[in-house]
């Protein structure tokens, strides 16, 4: 017995959706990607050269860094540009005296250095609140409060 005989239709695929899909991909891809910014236009924290003829920075462009406060339980201490100072806890109020002489100096510089107080899990909660509010009375304007390690 024989089979019959179908004429087959040729085979052919349809490229003009797969076209769009492709351009729709591409579009996408052209609009949500984030380019890097050249290493020449990065800012960096470079000394300047030491000589004649170097121009000196105002204190706007200067990178004065953020003061670091670390309360634990039998002192304070306090960082800025590389400079630690301590100050004894035995009489909180005693020891915060120094401190805010301390921080009225820096504030002098500039009132708007990132100030940030870390302190143990066995420092009482008033104390790191006391300083907290020391640096907002001597008119810091970004405190911000952490635990140390």
């Amino acid at each position: 017995m024989r089979l019959p005989r179908r004429d087959h239709a040729p085979f052919t695929i349809q490229m003009t959706p797969m076209i769009d899909i492709v351009f729709q991909l591409l579009i996408f891809f052209v609009c949500t990607v984030e380019f890097q910014r050249a290493e020449d236009v990065l800012e960096a924290n470079v000394p300047p050269l030491e000589g004649p003829g170097v121009a000196t920075k105002s204190p706007e462009e200067l990178d004065l860094g953020r003061i670091e406060i670390a309360i634990h339980s039998d002192e304070i201490s306090v960082r800025f540009q590389g400079r630690t100072r301590s100050f004894p806890t035995t009489d909180k109020d005693a020891s915060l005296a120094p401190l805010r002489r301390q921080l009225e100096v820096w504030r002098r510089i500039d009132t708007k250095i990132p100030v940030r107080i870390a302190c143990r899990a066995e420092v009482p909660t008033g104390v790191p609140l006391q300083v907290y509010d020391l640096c907002l009375q001597v008119g810091f304007t970004d405190v911000g409060l952490s635990n140390l390690p």
